[in-house]
C-alpha cells in the first residue's frame, strides 16, 4: 500500500507534458527540456533565439516524416495498382505487360505521359570485398606516393567500410569499369565481381510527362522529381 502511495506521488511530482513543437518535462512545477547530452535543462534559462530555432526544427522535421509517409502510401497504392493492371491486361485482354524481371512501362494514349515500374536487385558484398579493398590500397600507396593523394581519398570514400550504414553498392561496381591494366587492380576487381550477391529486391515506380515548349509537346521526357532537395 505505502509502495503503492509512493509510486503515485512521485508520478505527480514528475509530470511529463510532451508535445512535438516542446517536448517540455514538468518537475516541482518548473519546465525542463533535455539538451543534446540527455541533460534536463530549465526553459527559463534557455534564450528565446534558441527555444525559437527549436521549435521551427521540430515542426519542420515532423512536417517532412509527415510528407514521407504520405509518399509511402502512395507509392505503395501506385505499385498495387499497376500490379493489379497488368494482372487484369494479361487475364481479361491477353495482353502482357513487362519483362521476365518485372519492369514495365504504361504509357498515355496520347503519348505524353508515362508510368516506369522498375525492380532492382539489391546487392551486399561478403568478405571478399575487405581483400579487394585491400590490394586497391596497395595499388593507391604505390601510385600516389609522393604525389597528390586525392585519388586515395576518393576510393576510401567509395569504399566507406569504417563508417555505419551500408557501401555504395553502384559506385564500388563502377570501379570495374575503369580500365586500368595492373595485376593487382585487376585481382581486386575480379573479387569484387565474385563478392557481390543479390540479397533481394526492390520496386521503383516513377512518372513521366512531355512538357510543352514554345507551345509544342517536347520530344524528351522529363521526371516527375518527388525528392525535396531536387525540386
Amino acid at each position: 500500500m505505502n509502495e503503492s502511495r509512493t509510486k503515485k506521488q512521485g508520478e505527480n511530482i514528475m509530470e511529463k507534458e510532451q508535445t512535438i513543437e516542446t517536448e517540455q518535462i514538468t518537475f516541482n512545477g518548473k519546465a525542463y527540456m533535455e539538451d543534446g547530452q540527455g541533460r534536463l535543462v530549465l526553459v527559463e534559462t534557455i534564450d528565446p533565439a534558441t527555444l525559437l530555432k527549436d521549435d521551427l526544427v521540430k515542426r519542420l522535421v515532423d512536417q517532412a516524416r509527415g510528407l514521407q509517409e504520405i509518399l509511402k502510401t502512395h507509392k505503395d497504392e501506385m505499385l498495387s495498382e499497376v500490379a493489379s493492371f497488368v494482372a487484369l491486361s494479361a487475364e481479361e485482354y491477353d495482353v502482357k505487360y513487362g519483362g521476365k524481371k518485372g519492369n514495365v512501362t504504361l504509357t498515355s494514349y496520347n503519348g505524353k505521359m508515362k508510368i516506369y515500374k522498375q525492380v532492382g536487385d539489391v546487392i551486399a558484398f561478403d568478405e571478399g570485398l575487405l581483400i579487394a579493398k585491400e590490394l586497391i590500397d596497395k595499388c593507391l600507396n604505390e601510385w600516389t606516393e609522393g604525389s597528390n593523394a586525392h585519388i586515395k581519398a576518393v576510393v576510401e570514400n567509395i569504399f566507406n567500410l569504417d563508417k555505419m550504414g551500408p557501401v555504395d553498392t553502384q559506385r564500388i561496381l563502377g570501379l570495374r569499369k575503369l580500365k586500368i591494366q595492373n595485376k593487382d587492380w585487376q585481382k581486386a576487381m575480379d573479387i569484387i565481381h565474385k563478392s557481390a550477391r543479390v540479397v533481394g529486391s526492390t520496386e521503383y515506380i516513377r512518372a513521366y510527362y512531355k512538357p510543352e515548349v514554345d507551345g509544342k509537346t517536347s520530344k524528351d521526357w522529363e521526371c516527375i522529381t518527388l525528392d525535396m532537395a531536387a525540386v
